[in-house]
C-alpha cells in the first residue's frame, strides 16, 4: 500500500506537467529552479565534476555574485546524472534526467510520514493515510512538480526525515511500564538511542546542506529539547539525555556544513555566516549551561522553582556579552533573526512585494488545507492533552513542530512567509490523520459494544452517538461531498483532490519569454565570458572589507530586464543580466541622496541622459522594456516602492493616484509603449482634459519584439503593445547643420517590425544660434543582428524636407553627418 501511495504520487507529479515541461526548450520552474540547472550543467559540462561554483560572473552584472545555494540540491542531481551518463553527461542527457528529480523526491516523502505516523499513533491505517495525504497536498505538491527543480521539496523531505529520527531517538527512551530493565537491554536501548540521535543529527545535517535557512529547525529543537527539559525537570523525573541528545544532533549537523563555511567570509557570505555560526554555539552552549547547572541544582538542593530564572539568566547573560564585547556579532544575530520576514533582501518593503515573502495569515492556511487545518487544531489540543497524561515526548514535539511552523508560515500576519506554507502538509497530515482515524475506531468500537447491549436505551443512545462520530470523521475526510455532488468536475470532488488538481500542473513562464532569450542567444555578440568555467572567486579586499571586483573580459556587457527575468537570461540565453531574481541589481535610492543604478532607478528616470548614465555605469548594451512594467497601477508602482520604499514624489495632487505625467515620461512608458518615439496626446477623466507630451530617445533602437500583443494604446492611435521588447543602447548618429533660430527640425524614420507592426520613429529640435544637431539611433535599411527593417529616413528643416542615409557605423560608433 506504501509503494502505491508512492507511486500515485508520482504520477501526479509527473503526468499532467509532461506536455510542458517537455517542450522546446525543455522548460524548468522559473526564478531559483532555473538558476539550480544553470549551476548544474556549469558541473557537469565546464570539465569540473564535481566541484560547484560558489561565485557566478554570469548575473548581477558588472558585479557578479555569491552565491547563497547550498551544494547539496545541485550536486545530488548531477551525481545522479553523471552516474546514468557513465560519466559522459551531454545536455540532452541532463535535460532527460533532471525534470524527474523533484518529482520523485515528493513522492518519497510517503515514506518518513508514514513510519513517523505510525510510530506517534501506533497505527498503520492512520500512517497510511497520511502518508497518502502528505504527498497530494496542494502546497508540497505544487513544489514538488515535474520541472520545478528547486530547493524547497528538499528542505521539506529531509527536514521531516529529521524529525522522524528524532522521533525514534524520544521513543527508544522509553521504558517499560514496569520500569525494570536488565543490564543487557538497558545497553541495548542506550545504543539504539545515539543511533537514532546521531541519524537524526546526519538528516539535520543534510537539511542544512540543502538550504542555508535550516536555521529554523535548529532553533525548533532547541525550543523542543529546553521545554522537555523544563517540564520533566519539574516533574521530578530523569531529563538530562534531551539536552545530551540535543548537543550531540548539533554537533553533527554542524560538523557536516563546516566544510563550506565562507566564499568569501563569514560577514560576507550568504550561504554559511556568521549567523550559523553563532546559532549552533550559542544553541549549544546554553544546553550545556543547562546541564550544568543542572548538576549544580542538584548538589547544592536548590529549590526547583529557580531553574527557569537561572536558565533565563545565563542566556541574558550571554546575549549582553556578546552586545557589550561583540557588537559586530550581536548585530549580525539581529540581522539574521530579521530574515524571518525578509529573507536575504535588503529591501524593507520586500515583504510586500515578494509573494513567497508574504505571510499566509490565518485564512491562507485555511484556503490552502481547508478541513486538515481545522482537525490539525483539534488534533494539536489533543496531544497537548495526552503529552501531560503519558509522557511522549513524541506528541510534544509534534505539537511544536505544527505551531512553529505554523507561526513561520505568517499565521500571524506580522510574522513569517507564506514560503514556508509547504512545511505544513507532513505535519498537518499527520495529525489529521491519527485524529481522524481514531475517532472512526472510536466510533466503531462503541457501535460494535452497542450491538451486544440488552439495554435498549443506552444501545440507542451509544449506537447513534458512535455512529455520529463515524459520519464525522468520514466527514472531514471528504469535505465538502456529498454536499457539492452536483457540481461541475472537479468541485463535485472532495476538497483536498480539488487543490490537488488545481496544483498538479506546472506553470511555466510566458513563452515569449523564452522566445526573447533565444533571440538574445542567437542575435547578439558573445560576452567574452565561458558559460561553463569554474569561475575564480574574487574574494574580499582586507581594507574595505567588501568584495572585490569581478575582472570581467572588455568584451563583456549587461542586458538590464524587469528583476524576476534574470535567471531565464543567464540560462537560456546566456548572456548577463544586471537584475536577478535573487533582488540583485534592482536599484536603489540611498539615504544619502545617492543611486545605485539598477532595473527600477532606470526605468523610472525621465531623463533620457541620467539614464543612459546609468546603463554606462552599468555597462549595458541591451535593454528588455515589458508592458508589465508599464502598468502604471501595478508594476510600475512596485518599482518605485522598490526604488524608495513608498510612492512620495510620484503622485498626483490627490495623494493617491500616480502622477500620470511623471509616468508618461519615465523610461518605462517611453520604450514599452511609445518605441522611444517623440508623441503627444490628451485623455479626459474626471471631467478634465490633459495634455501631456512625449520626448523621443535618442540612444535606443528597437530590434525585436515578442509576438503576444499585451494591449492597444487607444491614446496612441491603437498602437499594438508587445509583452516584450529588445532595445540596443548605441551612440547613434548625430546630424548637424545650420538653420535659422527657432527653426525646427524634424526627423522620422519608417520602421517595420519583425511582428509586421508598422510605426514612424520621429523627434525634433529647435535650431539655436544658427545651427541644431539631432541624434538618430536607427540606420537605414536593415538593422544589425535584427529582424527590425528601417527603410528610409527623412529630415524637414523649416519647410525643407530630404531623405538621408544613415550607416550602421554611423549609429554604433556616434558618428556626425554634417547636413
Amino acid at each position: 500500500m506504501l509503494a502505491l501511495v508512492f507511486c500515485f504520487g508520482l504520477v501526479i507529479r509527473i503526468w499532467p506537467s509532461w506536455s510542458v515541461v517537455f517542450s522546446d526548450p525543455v522548460k524548468y520552474s522559473a526564478d531559483d529552479g532555473i538558476y539550480h540547472m544553470r549551476l548544474v550543467e556549469n558541473m557537469l559540462l565546464g570539465g569540473h565534476f564535481p566541484f560547484r561554483i560558489y561565485f557566478d560572473p554570469f548575473t548581477n552584472f558588472p558585479h557578479g555574485t555569491y552565491i547563497h545555494f547550498t551544494p547539496l540540491f545541485d550536486w545530488l542531481l548531477a551525481v545522479i546524472i553523471w552516474l546514468a551518463s557513465l560519466g559522459k553527461p551531454t545536455l540532452e542527457m541532463i535535460n532527460k534526467i533532471a525534470p524527474f528529480y523533484p518529482a520523485v523526491m515528493g513522492a518519497c516523502l510517503a515514506f518518513p510520514v508514514y513510519f513517523l505516523t505510525k510510530a506517534i499513533f501506533k497505527n498503520r491505517a492512520a500512517a497510511l493515510l497520511a502518508a497518502f495525504l502528505s504527498v497530494i497536498l496542494s502546497p508540497f505538491l505544487y513544489r514538488s512538480l515535474l520541472g520545478i527543480t528547486d530547493h524547497h521539496v528538499a528542505e521539506v523531505l529531509f527536514s521531516t526525515l529529521a524529525m522522524m529520527f528524532l522521533v525514534f531517538a524520544l521513543q527508544s527512551r522509553r521504558k517499560t511500564e514496569s520500569g525494570k530493565f536488565s543490564i543487557d537491554y538497558e545497553l541495548k536501548s542506550e545504543r539504539k538511542f545515539w543511533i537514532y540521535a546521531l541519524l537524526a543529527g546526519f538528516s539535520l545535517g543534510l537539511y542544512f546542506l540543502a538550504w542555508t535557512g535550516a536555521i529554523m529547525f535548529l532553533f525548533l529543537i532547541f525550543c523542543f529539547a529546553v521545554l522537555y527539559y523544563l517540564i520533566e525537570y519539574f516533574l521530578g523525573r530523569k531529563k538530562n539525555w534531551i539536552l545530551q541528545m540535543a548537543m550531540l544532533i548539533f554537533a553533527v549537523a554542524f560538523l557536516m556544513i563546516s566544510p563550506f563555511f565562507g566564499h568569501p567570509d563569514l560577514f560576507q557570505t550568504y550561504m554559511y555566516n556568521i549567523v550559523h555560526l553563532l546559532a549552533f554555539g550559542l544553541g549549544f552552549l546554553t544546553l550545556a549551561m543547562l546541564l550544568l547547572l543542572d548538576f549544580w541544582f542538584e548538589k547544592k538542593k536548590i529549590s526547583k522553582k529557580m531553574m527557569p530564572i537561572a536558565a533565563a539568566g545565563a542566556v541574558i547573560l550571554m546575549l549582553a556579552v556578546l552586545k557589550i564585547f561583540f557588537p559586530a556579532l550581536f548585530d549580525s544575530l539581529v540581522s539574521g533573526a530579521k530574515e524571518v520576514n525578509t529573507g536575504m533582501v535588503e529591501y524593507s518593503k520586500a515583504r510586500e512585494l515578494v509573494s513567497e515573502m508574504k505571510p499566509a495569515d490565518y485564512s491562507g492556511l485555511v484556503n490552502n488545507f481547508q478541513m486538515i487545518f481545522i482537525v490539525a487544531m483539534m488534533a494539536i489540543c489533543a496531544a497537548v492533552y495526552n503529552f501531560f497524561r503519558n509522557n511522549k515526548a513524541e506528541l510534544l514535539l509534534l505539537v511544536c513542530w505544527a505551531v512553529f511552523v505554523s507561526i513561520m508560515s505568517g499565521v500571524l500576519y506580522l510574522f513569517g512567509q507564506i514560503r514556508f506554507i509547504c512545511y505544513l502538509s507532513p505535519v498537518f497530515a499527520m495529525l489529521f490523520a491519527g485524529f481522524v482515524v481514531n475517532m472512526f475506531e472510536f466510533g466503531w468500537k462503541g457501535v460494535c459494544k452497542a450491538r451486544g447491549m440488552q439495554d435498549l436505551n443506552l444501545k440507542k443512545y451509544i449506537g447513534y452517538g458512535c455512529s455520529a462520530i463515524i459520519f464525522i470523521a468520514m466527514y472531514f475526510l471528504v469535505y465538502p461531498f456529498p454536499f457539492n455532488a452536483g457540481s461541475n468536475f472537479p468541485h463535485s470532488l472532495p476538497a483536498v483532490f480539488q487543490d490537488m488538481i488545481s496544483s498538479w500542473k506546472f506553470s511555466a513562464a510566458d513563452q515569449n519569454r523564452y522566445d526573447v532569450a533565444d533571440w538574445l542567444k542567437n542575435h547578439t555578440p558573445d560576452t567574452g565570458l565561458d558559460y561553463y568555467s569554474l569561475y575564480k572567486e574574487p574574494g574580499v579586499d582586507s581594507k574595505t572589507g567588501k568584495v572585490n571586483a569581478y575582472q570581467y573580459p572588455d568584451s563583456a556587457y549587461g542586458i538590464l530586464a524587469v528583476w524576476d527575468f534574470g535567471h531565464m537570461i543567464t540560462y537560456y540565453a546566456h548572456r548577463i543580466p544586471v537584475a536577478n531574481p535573487f533582488q540583485e541589481g534592482i536599484g536603489r535610492k540611498n539615504s544619502d541622496g545617492s543611486i545605485t543604478p539598477g532595473y527600477a532607478t532606470f526605468f523610472l528616470e525621465e531623463n533620457e541622459a541620467v539614464a543612459t548614465g546609468y546603463l554606462d555605469e552599468l555597462k549595458v548594451k541591451y535593454v528588455i522594456a515589458d508592458s508589465s512594467s508599464a502598468n502604471s497601477d501595478n508594476v510600475y508602482q512596485q518599482m518605485i516602492k522598490w526604488q524608495q520604499d513608498e510612492l512620495d514624489g510620484y503622485l498626483a495632487e490627490d495623494g493617491q493616484s500616480i502622477d500620470m505625467a511623471k509616468y508618461y515620461s519615465s523610461m518605462a512608458a517611453k520604450l514599452a509603449l511609445f518605441d522611444g518615439r517623440q508623441t503627444g496626446f490628451e485623455t479626459f477623466s474626471d471631467g478634465k482634459t490633459e495634455t501631456f507630451k512625449v520626448d523621443a530617445l535618442s540612444h535606443f533602437r528597437l530590434l525585436y519584439e515578442s509576438a503576444a500583443t499585451d494591449y492597444t494604446l487607444k491614446i496612441d492611435q491603437n498602437q499594438e503593445i508587445k509583452k516584450y521588447k529588445i532595445f540596443e543602447y548605441v551612440q547613434g548618429a548625430v546630424l548637424r547643420g545650420k538653420a535659422f533660430d527657432g527653426t525646427k527640425i524634424e526627423v522620422s524614420v519608417d520602421i517595420e517590425t519583425n511582428q509586421g507592426r508598422k510605426f514612424t520613429y520621429t523627434n525634433f529640435v529647435m535650431a539655436e544660434n544658427g545651427k541644431f544637431e539631432i541624434i538618430v539611433p536607427y540606420s537605414t535599411g536593415s538593422q544589425e543582428d535584427s529582424e527590425i527593417v528601417a527603410s528610409k529616413c527623412k529630415i524637414k528643416i523649416g519647410n525643407y524636407e530630404r531623405e538621408i542615409q544613415i550607416s550602421e557605423s554611423d549609429v554604433l560608433n556616434g558618428n556626425t553627418i554634417q547636413l
